[in-house]
């Protein structure tokens, strides 16, 4: 059997990709270049985003900034800053972005778990009979000392169960998982038709207060860490049992 070998690493490309989907347009953070101009539209119209490298991975150069009481606060790694006016906050956001390709999203104010934000790892592929399914899902708690979720930055992981049980009554608790990987399924089928190779994606979907689902980023070449790091491992077996019939035979490491 042929190595599956399918890979995207522009997140400027994978956003694109998305919005060519009418319906899923409501769900993907509204996104740009980042560019001075566009950082003060973006704060003015959301007052807190999210600046990435393009064609950054596992957190790393994320920046977030944000309008606390009249201020520019900067995050990044453990580094926060405040400054009261804009132009010596964009020279500080520079010094880390240089001349590389960045990004600037609207921020979500994500579900907290015992106050640190956490969002979901979804992982969708194609299953022996070639359609897509949902595979496994793990929430990721954040690192309160820094702005991503990534298990590589420390995240702890927890079953979507614990979770979404503050927000969600027991009896909609599972009709409402099953909602979101309905969702997570439909992002699979619109992503073959503009890339007809593409066999599993790893989905990072955040919810709102309002239990919105929202795609920060779909990963093309997906570990399965978070999930490895479960209680129960049944879904890291079916995983790569899926992964195995289209080719793929390598995922923790």
């Amino acid at each position: 059997m042929k190595r599956y070998s399918f890979r995207l690493s522009s997140k400027w490309t994978k956003t694109l990709a998305l919005s060519k989907n009418n319906q899923l347009k409501a769900n993907i953070p509204t996104t740009g270049m980042w560019s001075k101009e566009n950082l003060q539209d973006f704060l003015t119209a959301y007052q807190m985003v999210y600046i990435k490298p393009d064609l950054g991975s596992q957190g790393r150069g994320i920046i977030r900034v944000s309008i606390k009481e009249g201020k520019y606060e900067v995050r990044y790694e453990k580094i926060t800053r405040i400054f009261s006016n804009f132009n010596p906050l964009c020279k500080f956001i520079s010094k880390y972005t240089g001349k590389e390709k960045y990004l600037i999203q609207q921020g979500i104010n994500m579900l907290t778990h015992k106050k640190s934000s956490f969002d979901f790892r979804i992982m969708v592929q194609h299953n022996p009979s070639k359609q897509w399914e949902v595979t496994g899902i793990a929430g990721r708690v954040g690192n309160k000392k820094l702005v991503v979720t990534n298990g590589s930055k420390g995240a702890t992981i927890k079953p979507i169960e614990t979770l979404l049980a503050p927000y969600i009554p027991h009896g909609k608790l599972h009709p409402y998982i099953r909602q979101l990987e309905a969702f997570s399924v439909s992002i699979g089928n619109h992503l073959e038709k503009v890339y007809p190779s593409i066999r599993e994606i790893g989905l990072d979907i955040a919810l709102d207060s309002d239990l919105k689902p929202w795609i920060l980023e779909f990963n093309t070449s997906p570990g399965l860490h978070p999930f490895a790091r479960l209680p129960d491992r049944r879904a890291l077996y079916k995983m790569i049992r899926y992964g195995k019939t289209y080719g793929r035979n390598k995922y923790l490491y």
